[in-house]
């Protein structure tokens, strides 16, 4: 960009330094037929008299010689003013470069940030376990803070640190509702039947729903079936529903 801009500064200053010499002949060329008038008419008419006609001709000599100087001071002025124009187009480009520096730190900051973040999204996907096609790489970054909540209330209430729970669904299962908050990847299923009685079930529940605040949504649904699960997702309103959510690519539905 900055070279662009470069091309396009000397081009300026090209042009304006032909002009600037244009205009310096023009003004120079009444001078130049002025004096070649009056060296004719000199050679013409001169004869005896001319000693007693020099006085008018040296005077207007004189008025061509301050025409010229003042032409000159002109051109000069003109130069100085293309000088410090240049000055000033060369400090913007300074100033361009300056700001293509802080573009490329912005560029390895948001690098280092996705690195960060796919790390941290890689450790809270360890501490699961996933039934199989289960998506978890394509889920808004969001709710790797949601999940990092729910395995702590998991192991909270099974009494073991260790404790891993089994996600059943993420952006992925197509039996959802055509506008499931899992195909946004802003959703997370776990499976929670074998967490103690329907009493404790609830408990965890309440629990989850209460660390995870006004954020998040959080639902226990289908209780007493086989595919009974903890349901927490994003909050209507805090993401985008009709986005399809890949860290490849984003499918607008």
């Amino acid at each position: 960009m900055a070279s662009a801009l470069g091309l396009l500064v000397i081009g300026i200053i090209a042009v304006a330094v032909v002009c600037i010499a244009i205009k310096i002949i023009v003004a120079l060329l009444p001078v130049g037929l002025a004096v070649g008038v009056v060296g004719i008419l000199g050679l013409a008419f001169c004869d005896n008299t001319c000693a007693t006609q020099s006085e008018p001709v040296k005077t207007h000599v004189e008025k061509i010689d301050k025409y010229v100087e003042d032409v000159k001071d002109a051109a000069e002025d003109v130069g100085n003013k293309i000088n410090e124009y240049v000055e000033d187009v060369q400090d913007a480009i300074e100033e361009i470069d300056e700001f293509d520096e802080i573009d490329a730190i912005k560029d390895k900051i948001e690098q280092k940030t996705g690195n960060i973040q796919q790390k941290y999204h890689q450790q809270i996907r360890s501490m699961t376990r996933q039934k199989p096609d289960v998506n978890l790489e394509d889920i808004l970054p969001e709710l790797d803070s949601a999940i990092s909540v729910v395995v702590w209330a998991y192991c909270v209430a099974s009494g073991d640190e260790n404790f891993k729970p089994l996600v059943t669904s993420a952006n992925d299962y197509e039996g959802h509702s055509a506008k499931s908050a899992h195909y946004s990847g802003a959703a997370v299923d776990f499976r929670i039947k074998d967490m103690g009685s329907l009493a404790d079930r609830k408990e965890l529940v309440a629990l989850i729903r209460e660390e995870l605040g006004d954020r998040f949504t959080v639902l226990h649904e289908d209780i007493g079936k086989a595919n009974e699960h903890l349901h927490v997702q994003l909050r209507s309103g805090t993401y985008d529903k009709t986005v399809a959510f890949n860290k490849q690519e984003t499918t607008v539905f």
